[in-house]
């Protein structure tokens, strides 16, 4: 990562490791901070409310979650 991101935001960044079937954040909540997917894999859904889901996107190392809601 030192190779992309500046020493000054690599100075405030916080690795945060989520296990698999974990959530990272939940529908409905308010999100706060933007997140980098360092490695791995991660899939983006939406619950209704007759229990399906929709899958958003699958997310591959270094893609960012949250943008959307952030920005």
């Amino acid at each position: 990562m030192c190779s992309y991101l500046s020493p000054a935001l690599l100075e405030n960044l916080r690795l945060k490791q989520i296990e698999e079937d974990e959530y990272l954040v939940g529908q409905g909540s308010s999100l706060n901070n933007l997140y980098l997917l360092v490695d791995g894999k991660l899939q983006v859904q939406h619950f209704q409310q007759h229990g399906s889901y929709a899958v958003f996107s699958i997310e591959k190392a270094f893609s960012v979650i949250g943008d959307l809601e952030l920005f």
